[in-house]
């Protein structure tokens, strides 16, 4: 199931629901959901059982009030388009509202037995090695923006080997040759042990073999604690609300608590926004429709849920659509005038928080 790490270096996991699509992140003019993707059976592992990150749904809000600028990064392939128009120059776009993506492919060379990433090859002749099928993309933010550094997509893959390897094959690249060499007799060393059964199989590993997936990678969290909570509080999301200043998980569950019981009396609703649309009205109104399961659960637990982790459930941040922004915790805000108003609004404690240095005190 995917699996997301805190600025402070917790691990939780949303299992969600396959073929629904989620929030990971919002912020006032950047919203990334993904489409939670089952695994199929031949792929898994004690590790990996349940859920995956498939295709990405990105909105960028741009300045002058202009609507989102809807991207998609497709889990099959790697790349980024517009999902509307695939004839749309998409990254062009992006560039144009302040946003830039760099992409990068992972090519690996057997016969030295190293991968690299490398920009993709726009016309052959292209240099010389093998496919890993991993890529990534980088996504560059308009500055200032809360989250500070560039975003990173990595496309991975589990990788179901079906070859059989003749050390023979690979005399000729002695590098190849001591590996494979070492890997027969049992005698490689076990930090390299997987990658390199991997690059051995690699030349016959076939897009059959990989089940790709994306992962989401965000940058460290700078500055101080009164500049990293002025930051939290414009980014949510079931990755982005734990991305600069995590609560505990007592302050979460206790929150959540208090939440459930304003439920029960009336005072909020279960569900609103779009997202209101995945579940029925009735159920959705009930006080059971998941908030008061966290008062059997111990403060100091996480659930393959989240529950513990993310404010409310997660069920708050599910979608009717891959590209559909809104949500009961959205940030994400593209009215006419409204980036340019948040730009304003915010961008002392941006540029505050932007100027802080790792080695500044920090909470």
């Amino acid at each position: 199931m995917p699996s997301f790490q805190d600025s402070s270096g917790e691990a939780y996991q949303v299992m969600g629901t396959a073929a629904h699509a989620y929030n990971l992140l919002s912020s006032p003019t950047l919203s990334i959901n993904a489409e939670f993707t089952v695994v199929p059976d031949a792929f898994q592992t004690p590790e990996v059982s349940s859920t995956l990150l498939g295709s990405l749904g990105v909105a960028l809000c741009g300045g002058g009030g202009s609507s989102a600028l809807l991207l998609e990064l497709d889990v099959a392939t790697g790349r980024v388009h517009s999902p509307t128009d695939a004839d749309e120059p998409a990254l062009a776009r992006a560039a144009a509202r302040g946003f830039s993506f760099e992409l990068q492919r992972y090519v690996c060379r057997v016969e030295a037995m190293r991968c690299e990433w490398e920009a993709p090859c726009a016309a052959p002749p292209c240099a010389a090695g093998v496919e890993s099928g991993l890529s990534r993309a980088r996504l560059h933010l308009r500055d200032p923006s809360p989250l500070g550094a560039p975003l990173t997509f990595v496309r991975n893959a589990l990788v179901r080997a079906d070859a059989t390897v003749d050390c023979r094959d690979f005399r000729t690249w002695p590098a190849a040759a001591a590996a494979c060499d070492a890997l027969r007799r049992g005698e490689a060393p076990e930090a390299r042990r997987e990658e390199w059964a991997l690059l051995l199989t690699m030349p016959q590993t076939r897009p059959r073999h990989r089940f790709p997936f994306w992962e989401l990678q965000l940058p460290p969290p700078r500055g101080n604690a009164t500049a990293r909570r002025e930051a939290q509080r414009l980014v949510h999301g079931l990755l982005g609300q734990r991305a600069i200043l995590p609560p505990s998980t007592r302050a979460v569950r206790a929150s959540n608590r208090a939440m459930s019981r304003q439920l029960a009396r009336g005072f909020v609703e279960a569900y609103f926004g779009e997202e209101g649309a995945a579940r029925p009205r009735e159920e959705a109104a009930s006080p059971a429709a998941g908030l008061t399961s966290l008062d059997r659960m111990k403060a100091n637990t996480l659930n393959p849920q989240g529950q513990g982790a993310i404010e409310g459930v997660h069920e708050h941040y599910r979608l009717p659509s891959l590209h559909s922004h809104d949500f009961r915790y959205s940030r994400f805000n593209c009215s006419p005038g409204s980036a340019e108003d948040e730009r304003r609004r915010f961008a002392p404690p941006y540029e505050a928080y932007l100027k802080q240095t790792d080695d500044e005190p920090s909470a």
